[in-house]
């Protein structure tokens, strides 16, 4: 396992929104990323998974731990037979998780590339989930510079993040999280975006919190998190626009 600083992942961020707080705790990545093995249109998906104690709690329809059904999702996000393996290919999959700490736990690789071993999710500590985002914004935008650098098309990337709430406190980061999300989610004065963020709330996630966070994110409430697979991350793997979003090329 590697820890790095935010500076030495990210480089320079003096573009970025002013003010912006950065991360002082180093970022843990514990399996490291591969190149893109392909060329064509690609689609970029930061998958973002609450770890937080508070997962650990029974889920009211299900009777099994919250943490239990984030396993099983994030391993049917990674292990699905319902897109060949050529498509699979042009999925650029990262996954991060949270709890006290902001971890990433699987870097950017081809989804044939990347382990559907998720038995390490456990859920412990408070939410760190400003700076996860922070952290997700970051390295979706790090992946398609380089990808565009070397003239790889790349669809504007996606932010899926799964929470049963997002914390009350840390106002600082909280802040400094909306302005990097007024950047690069909310639409300009011309209604476009830079990348989209889909916020999957678990049973009884605290939506008031979430609705403040960025305007032109989408809220999402679902009984089971097969639905969100099936709705959510299925089209996006094939490159389907679904939800309205806007796909264009940058």
């Amino acid at each position: 396992m590697a820890k790095v600083s935010f500076k030495d992942m990210f480089g320079d961020v003096s573009d970025m929104a002013e003010d912006l707080p950065i991360m002082q705790e180093d970022i843990e990545i514990v399996e490291e990323g591969k190149k893109w093995i392909c060329q064509g249109e690609h689609v970029i998906i930061v998958l973002v998974l609450d770890c937080s104690a508070t997962m650990g709690i029974q889920d009211s329809k299900t009777g099994e731990p919250r943490i239990e059904l984030l396993r099983r999702f994030a391993q049917k996000c990674v292990n699905t037979d319902q897109i060949s393996d050529v498509d699979k290919e042009k999925v650029d999959f990262c996954v991060i998780t949270y709890d006290s700490k902001v971890r990433i736990l699987k870097d950017f690789a081809p989804l044939t590339a990347i382990s559907d071993d998720f038995s390490s999710l456990e859920a412990t500590g408070q939410a760190a989930a400003y700076s996860a985002l922070t952290v997700a914004v970051n390295a979706a935008r790090k992946r398609r510079n380089a990808m565009m650098n070397e003239g790889v098309a790349c669809l504007k990337p996606v932010i899926l993040m799964v929470t049963d709430g997002l914390p009350a406190g840390d106002d600082d980061m909280k802040e400094g999280c909306k302005k990097l999300l007024a950047r690069y989610v909310d639409k300009d004065e011309n209604g476009n975006t830079r990348m989209h963020l889909i916020i999957c709330g678990m049973h009884n996630f605290y939506m008031e919190e979430m609705d403040t966070l960025c305007k032109d994110k989408q809220l999402i409430s679902v009984n089971e998190l097969e639905d969100a697979f099936k709705k959510l991350l299925l089209p996006l793997y094939i490159a389907i626009p679904c939800s309205n979003l806007d796909f264009r090329f940058f």
